[in-house]
């Protein structure tokens, strides 16, 4: 088990964390403050670890993975990466992540999400690439996603989503990959 306390605690103004391809193990209940000390990160990449126990509310305040991510994550209002790709995240996506405003890549890939996007993922105006493949999301894509114009991947493949895509894709100007197949 890897212990952030002491390696981050005096990183106030680290702005990028690269811990991919590690394959950490911690369990975020025994390790999150210091990570929640950085004020400004802007980047934050730690897919393919094997994370476990609950995202903390903490994570608000990186300004840390497995478990929900908690409605404090959209308080990471100025972050313009997120990559939580392959770790053990569950549950739905909150109403909160459409508070991202300054996200441009979001990759939620190979997890255990499920339940219905919010329609408040249509408030990410600057995103420029959604992976959200290989999941159990369920239910209607959401119309709002037509208002995110910038987008030019979105990858949705391997999922439980059903009824029509919604006409408002026709406002993706910009998109040149969608992903829909197996769902």
């Amino acid at each position: 088990m890897v212990a952030f306390q002491q390696t981050f605690q005096n990183l106030s103004r680290l702005e990028n964390l690269y811990l991919d391809n590690n394959h950490l193990s911690v369990f975020w209940e025994d390790s999150p403050s210091s990570i929640g000390s950085m004020v400004f990160p802007t980047r934050l990449d730690i897919h393919q670890n094997n994370f476990h126990g609950n995202i903390p509310n903490s994570i608000g305040n990186l300004n840390q993975i497995g478990g929900r991510i908690p409605e404090s994550i959209g308080r990471l209002s100025q972050s313009v990466f997120l990559d939580l790709m392959h770790n053990s995240v569950i549950g739905s996506l909150p109403f909160s992540i459409g508070d991202l405003i300054s996200i441009t890549f979001c990759r939620l890939s190979e997890n255990m999400l499920n339940g219905i996007l919010p329609y408040s993922i249509g408030k990410l105006k600057n995103m420029q690439r959604l992976i959200l493949e290989n999941n159990k999301h369920t239910g209607m894509l959401p119309a709002t996603i037509g208002h995110l114009t910038n987008l030019t991947d979105l990858f949705f493949a391997n999922n439980e989503f059903s009824g029509k895509i919604p006409p408002s894709f026709d406002n993706l100007i910009n998109l040149q990959t969608l992903d829909l197949s197996r769902n």
